[in-house]
């Protein structure tokens, strides 16, 4: 079990509280003194009714880190008190951006985090139980890129786990990709559920290096070049802003998202033209009724609407039904012409399944295949066999579509359909060993040698990320793989 004698609370806003003059000379001075202090929670604070400010005397510091907040709170039930004491330490000062570090007695585990986010969610059951969403059947907020965060985060805490127990030869150049990847599948997850995850990665990170502790070895040094890799992506993503990044940039992404991107989606387009004028008007007459009175504060002020949301911290549940009929009200008001994310097809056209069935032949012919493949019975003529009956099932349409609809980028489907078949078989058993370390190989093997290091980890990210059973798992033929290799093994 991890855990630790004592627990790191960043303390941020320094520059707007009573020390905001001198905040640079006073973060200095905290550092070197070890100066003692004490948390209030401010419970009729306007932003956050959660804030806990941290105080030297009768004078504010500043606040507690929002991801830093479930620490206080189940430091002080463990306590049986609303009030903790304690230090900064030498050297645990960022002058820069004006954070602070200390350290409270008290020793907080993984599940004693998992019980208070339960405890938690029923409180936001009860605050959100009487708004009711049953007309909005359809979100315009996909879960692809929640599916792929998750699949990002499981492979970073593999690697560190790995990392710090001594088991791996992971380098910092390794592991920062997979946080590139995070950010960019997550910047659109303002939920409760996607500022947990992000708030995970650095108190993963932190526990870890805690309980792993050398001082003088080259573990510190990685653990503190990554730490600051972390807090870096937690703030451009918008899990706390407490760096210099921009909480303008944060407004502009989420007002983009609700009334640009997700309003201009073919899904939108299409329940636009599907429902019935009554049905529109049934979904704004919900989002007006949702809590907050964050429909009127779209409205009216965007900075307001995303605060709100941001520090209201809304389970996923409730605030992607919101975010879509927003969308779909903001569509409907404004007669937007929707872009098409994807290439247009006409209904007639013939689809073609002669070119997914020959990469995806030629894909697990590589030298890749060969090395991690279980048996030697899994050869080119079965790997063949098992393409063309993939394609020539009731599954083969589907993926000739999603192939022909190939847009590039983080969506490449070329990429995505690979990924997917790789990690089935992975699955199956067809194929062993780590599946990042299976897409490193097919990477390599078809690197055209132009590709930057940082590139080649991004590559090898994208295909990963496919692989995973959170993704590849939830592909319609992912019982139809398994069911093959079974009965042709």
């Amino acid at each position: 079990m991890l855990k630790r004698s004592r627990t790191v609370f960043h303390i941020t806003g320094i520059r707007h509280c009573d020390f905001k003059d001198n905040a640079d000379a006073f973060i200095k001075e905290a550092a070197k003194t070890m100066m003692k202090v004490s948390f209030l929670p401010e419970k009729a604070n306007q932003y956050d009714h959660e804030a806990v400010s941290c105080r030297h005397g009768r004078k504010k510091i500043g606040y507690v880190a929002t991801y830093d907040l479930e620490k206080y709170y189940i430091l002080t039930e463990k306590n049986d008190t609303d009030q903790l004491t304690g230090q900064f330490g030498h050297l645990s000062a960022n002058v820069e951006d004006h954070l602070l570090k200390l350290y409270i007695p008290g020793v907080i585990t993984l599940e004693e985090i998992s019980k208070h986010r339960k405890k938690i969610d029923e409180q936001k059951d009860a605050l959100y139980g009487s708004w009711k969403h049953d007309a909005i059947d359809h979100y315009l907020v996909h879960s692809r890129q929640q599916d792929d965060a998750i699949a990002c985060i499981s492979q970073l805490k593999e690697y560190v786990v790995q990392l710090f127990g001594g088991h791996s030869t992971s380098t910092r150049g390794e592991l920062t990709p997979i946080l590139d990847d995070y950010k960019d599948c997550s910047q659109y997850d303002i939920s409760l559920e996607g500022q947990q995850d992000r708030w995970d990665i650095l108190l993963y990170l932190d526990l870890l290096h805690d309980h792993n502790h050398r001082p003088g070895q080259y573990r510190d040094e990685f653990y503190e070049c990554l730490l600051n890799d972390v807090e870096d992506v937690i703030s451009q993503i918008g899990g706390e802003l407490v760096r210099n990044v921009s909480y303008k940039s944060y407004i502009e992404r989420l007002t983009e998202l609700v009334t640009k991107h997700l309003p201009s989606s073919e899904a939108a387009q299409y329940y636009l033209n599907a429902l019935p004028p009554e049905a529109l008007n049934d979904i704004r007459q919900q989002v007006e009724c949702f809590p907050h009175h964050l429909f009127h504060l779209f409205r009216t002020n965007p900075e307001e609407f995303a605060k709100t949301i941001y520090y209201a911290r809304i389970p996923r549940r409730y605030l992607d039904p919101f975010l879509s009929g927003i969308a779909l009200v903001e569509a409907y008001d404004n007669n937007k012409k929707v872009v098409k994310v994807e290439v247009e097809r006409k209904e007639d056209e013939e689809l073609d399944y002669e070119v997914p069935t020959f990469k995806l032949q030629q894909l697990l012919k590589g030298e890749w295949f060969e090395a991690v493949r279980s048996s030697e019975k899994y050869d080119a003529a079965w790997t063949d066999d098992l393409v063309e009956a993939l394609m020539g099932s009731k599954y083969g349409e589907g993926i000739a579509r999603d192939w022909a609809w190939n847009i590039g980028g983080e969506r490449n489907r070329h990429i995505q359909i690979k990924g997917y078949v790789v990690g089935l078989l992975v699955d199956a058993g067809v194929l062993k060993g780590s599946k990042r370390t299976i897409a490193k190989r097919i990477v390599e093997e078809r690197n055209d040698k132009n590709l930057t290091e940082e590139d080649f980890w991004k590559e090898v990210g994208k295909l990963s990320r496919k692989m995973y059973t959170d993704t590849a798992g939830k592909q319609p033929y992912a019982q139809w793989v398994k069911r093959y290799v079974t009965e042709n093994s």
